[in-house]
């Protein structure tokens, strides 16, 4: 047993340290360490084995199939990408493979499919909201069409980068007539997809014709099926109590399908190889029904094995289940090792195979993930300890209410109502635990090494008491170094000590995040909102995972410049998910904007400091000063333009200073030059309006005399932000400039005395 935990653990060791690294290097030089890593678990089952030279020969070779799978896959890739870009914005026919559903927008179908290697978001135009064109999962459609990075010139470019990212698509296909589309389902694979859809369909119609209180049908559809998850509205909740594992399908369903058959055909008194046979099929069509994902494929084969192993292998252990696993999914797929699924699935199995009692398994797995969530996420819940004891157990009895649901007819309407009271008790008490301080922690990104070495001593001391210590007392020589980074990461990296100004990039809109070091957090504008018949959220999707980056839990001072949507449009997602918001800033003018806003959120304003101002304001921190200059109070001295109504901040940090200037227009330019004059001289400037062709005239720009100049923009096609005017009289006064849609956020810090500018967000 020495023998084995001597070789298992290293293995671990290095197969966690390539999955974490594989998503943050280039994975043709990490798949040559993953073949070694696989190779090294492979030897573990087979160790009596290791001396025989034709098992090492065979081992190695399916190492080095293993990893030419992944480097043909990457080259390939890499290669199409660049001849992508060759035929962008060019008419051509392409045939290729759906391999998702399509998704139904106000005026088009957008649906993912496979050419050759490519892969791409195709884009449908359709005339009716119910959609004319039946495409299906593992059709195969020739159409004629052009390849393009973006959607269309009307589209947010933020949006539809982020949407290549999530899908991990290289652009869009966007089919321009619409008589060329051929669509072919003669295939299997297509029949059974368009029979697994049917299925989830009238299950999800069933669970609504129940008429339950929504959340909880939302939940229930999200638990058994993986249905409608993005629609849930809960789900920001269950992240913060750190149950949001409990709304993707994962190992627990499979656990408990297995358990319920298992203890079923028990009774019945079948044979194991029969028992066994069965419950492999009746998974494997869950599996299908919900989707070959990393972390229900994962348990499916792990399952699989271990039944099989029941009755055909002696001492055979759900260790050697785990490895077979991973060596079969990663010869199917090298590049599962980058999805942080497949990573967290591993180690919090690893944590229940490893601790011996139940209430430690749970503790342990919860605990051991949690580095990986603060890194991959930079979030740290610290009631999800609690919830794991007290919660969890709750909400597996939902498990259970499935059964009810596949009875017939309104039979199982009843015990599914006494689960929706359950329910309500549960949420109720999650929304307490959440109202505590300190109930859930945003960090900041914080250096690899901390996580590589938490793994690595991790490791150490389990393979240390498994080696040397009763299994009784593993618990005691590993608890402790468990707890140990999840606390440590709560005070890091704790105050900077310098001045932090970030402008984040939010598409076509403003949001800067000042960070000072007595720990002060500023934010100037949220950058823009969700658009009617849009499903993208900017402030969800965009400023919210910057502001976590950056460790932010709470606002002290939030200025909003002016009534625009694209300066206060993120402003319901930061009030929702920022735990603390002190102090808000607003314009004090009266205008049609104005009257919007105050409707749209007067109530959600009601537990925040509010202040109007205008003309000069000045504000003192203990390390720095911010200066309001705007035109006076008196209503004349106002433009009718919303834009020119935009408030000017001046933040100063000893002989280092930032001007922030909403989307001032040239009238409101020349007006704070003559009032204030050589006040508004700054280091940084914030260009206006996105660098319009109405703003930046040269005597606002000289009197300032900025030694650097960021623009906060869109793509160009929407607005034509920036103008060629701006960027030629920059060039002209030999003012280096930064665009945010061209080069993405940036952030300087300053000491007072000096300034450095960094691309991204430390």
């Amino acid at each position: 047993m020495k023998f084995y935990w001597f070789l298992w653990v290293p293995a671990w060791i290095l197969f966690f340290i390539a999955g974490i690294l594989t998503s943050l290097y280039p994975p043709q030089t990490l798949l040559l360490f993953l073949s070694a890593c696989i190779s090294l678990g492979y030897f573990i089952h087979q160790y009596r084995q290791l001396l025989n030279v034709g098992f090492v020969i065979l081992v190695c070779c399916l190492s080095l199939l293993s990893f030419g799978i992944g480097l043909v896959r990457t080259n390939s890739s890499l290669q199409q990408d660049y001849q992508l870009k060759n035929v962008s914005g060019k008419s051509l026919i392409l045939e290729g493979r759906v391999i998702d559903w399509p998704v139904l927008k106000s005026k088009s179908m957008e649906f993912p499919i496979k050419v050759n290697q490519y892969k791409l978001i195709a884009v449908l135009p359709v005339q009716t909201e119910s959609g004319f064109y039946d495409i299906a999962k593992g059709d195969t459609i020739r159409a004629k069409g052009t390849l393009t990075q973006q959607k269309n010139q009307y589209t947010s470019p933020l949006s539809d980068t982020r949407k290549l990212e999530q899908a991990d698509a290289q652009g869009f296909f966007q089919i321009e007539e619409t008589n060329s589309l051929l669509i072919q389902r003669d295939s299997l694979y297509s029949h059974f997809q368009r029979i697994i859809r049917q299925i989830r369909e009238h299950a999800w119609e069933k669970l609504c014709s129940y008429k339950m209180d929504s959340a909880y049908t939302h939940f229930l559809g999200a638990l058994w099926l993986g249905l409608e998850k993005e629609n849930f509205p809960l789900q920001p909740l269950f992240q913060k109590i750190g149950l949001s594992h409990i709304l993707a399908i994962s190992g627990s369903n499979f656990y408990w399908l297995a358990g319920i058959f298992l203890a079923l055909f028990t009774l019945w008194k079948w044979e194991e190889q029969k028992k066994s046979t069965v419950i492999i099929l009746i998974l494997f069509v869950y599996c299908a029904l919900v989707g070959f994902q990393a972390s229900t494929t994962r348990a499916l084969l792990m399952i699989s094995l271990m039944l099989i192993a029941r009755s055909k292998l002696e001492g055979y252990h759900s260790l050697y289940a785990m490895l077979y696993t991973a060596w079969i999914m990663l010869l199917w797929n090298p590049m599962w090792l980058s999805d942080v699924g497949f990573q967290l699935s591993f180690i919090g199995c690893s944590a229940f195979i490893l601790f011996p009692t139940p209430l430690t398994k749970g503790l342990g797995a919860t605990i051991t993930t949690t580095p990986l969530v603060a890194y991959r996420f930079n979030l740290i819940s610290l009631s999800s300890l609690l919830t794991n004891i007290l919660v969890l157990p709750i909400l597996t009895f939902f498990y259970l209410l499935v059964w009810a649901f596949l009875l017939p007819g309104k039979i199982g309407f009843f015990p599914l109502k006494v689960g929706e009271w359950l329910w309500k008790v549960v949420i109720w008490f999650m929304q307490f635990l959440t109202s505590l301080p300190y109930s859930f922690h945003h960090i900041r990104t914080f250096p690899f090494w901390i996580l590589l070495s938490y793994y690595l001593l991790l490791f150490g001391v389990l393979f240390w008491s498994k080696c040397s210590l009763p299994a009784k007392r593993i618990t005691a020589t590993t608890m402790a170094l468990l707890f140990l980074l999840p606390a440590g990461l709560l005070l890091f990296p704790g105050k900077s000590p310098y001045l932090t100004v970030t402008y984040l990039n939010v598409g076509q809109g403003d949001a800067t995040l000042i960070q000072t070091r007595t720990g002060k957090t500023i934010l100037i504008d949220t950058g823009p909102g969700k658009k009617e018949r849009d499903s993208f959220d900017p402030g969800a999707k965009v400023l919210l995972p910057l502001l976590r980056k950056a460790g932010v839990n709470c606002i002290d001072l939030l200025i909003i410049t002016h009534y625009h949507d694209d300066h206060y449009g993120g402003l319901p997602a930061v009030l929702e998910h920022i735990p603390i918001v002190k102090e808000i800033v607003l314009p004090n003018t009266v205008s049609e904007e104005s009257r919007t806003f105050q409707s749209t959120f007067n109530s959600r304003l009601k537990n925040v400091t509010l202040h109007t101002w205008c003309g000069h304001h000045r504000w003192q921190f203990s390390d720095l000063v911010l200066e309001l200059f705007s035109p006076e109070c008196e209503e004349n001295a106002w433009s009718d333009q919303e834009n020119s109504r935009s408030l000017c901040f001046l933040l100063t940090d000893q002989s280092v200073s930032f001007l922030f200037t909403g989307d001032i227009e040239a009238d409101t330019e020349s007006k704070i030059v003559d009032q204030y004059g050589e006040k508004l001289r700054c280091t940084i400037l914030k260009i206006p309006h996105h660098g319009s062709q109405t703003s930046s005239c040269q005597a606002f720009i000289e009197t300032v005399q900025p030694r650097f100049a960021v623009i906060s923009c869109g793509s160009k096609a929407l607005f034509r932000h920036p103008s060629d005017q701006t960027l030629t009289l920059l060039e002209e006064l030999q003012i280096p400039y930064h665009i945010t849609f061209l080069q993405d956020s940036l952030q300087i810090v300053s000491d007072g005395t000096r300034y450095e500018i960094s691309p991204d967000i430390k």
